[in-house]
């Protein structure tokens, strides 16, 4: 089944066919999640850790620099994602993250909205990383790059459970 994720992207949880049914609300700030990367540590503004929140994502959102969403999943896995109704470009870290620690193992940076392009657009501007992760982190276009992410850089996530 191909989920349509954060106001962002689609993930597949399956190889099912179709979008994602209805869109659910994102969970509220949880000021107990804390992304460290590089020395620095950055607050994350929202949270989603099921799949209503997973598939709304940042959709309709006002994204600011002070923007960033943490998408938990379950386990490891290959966590596509495209950006519907998304109306800023982001940046996309999936991380592996095991005891608070880990990685940055796919990146995108500057993905592109596909607000007013049509679904096709952006079913076929959809991101496929090339690795497993356990979480992914949106940020505004332009967070990787200041703060010097690539892939590989070790960061450290506090308040995951």
């Amino acid at each position: 089944m191909l989920i349509a994720f954060s106001l962002t992207y689609l993930v597949l949880s399956s190889l099912v066919q179709g979008s994602a049914a209805k869109v659910g609300a994102a969970a509220a700030a949880n000021p107990a999640y804390v992304f460290t990367v590089n020395g620095k540590a950055f607050d994350i503004s929202m949270v989603a850790a099921n799949d209503s929140a997973r598939e709304k994502g940042l959709m309709n959102a006002t994204i600011t620099n002070a923007t960033m969403m943490i998408f938990v999943f379950p386990s490891l896995g290959s966590y596509p994602f495209w950006m519907e109704n998304t109306y800023s470009n982001l940046d996309m870290m999936w991380l592996n993250v095991s005891g608070g620690s880990g990685s940055v193992v796919y990146l995108v940076r500057n993905a592109a909205s596909c607000v007013g392009k049509g679904l096709d657009w952006c079913e076929s501007n959809t991101y496929y990383p090339t690795a497993e992760a356990n979480y992914v982190i949106e940020a505004k276009a332009g967070f990787a790059e200041s703060n010097n992410i690539t892939v590989g850089t070790r960061v450290g996530l506090s308040g995951i459970g």
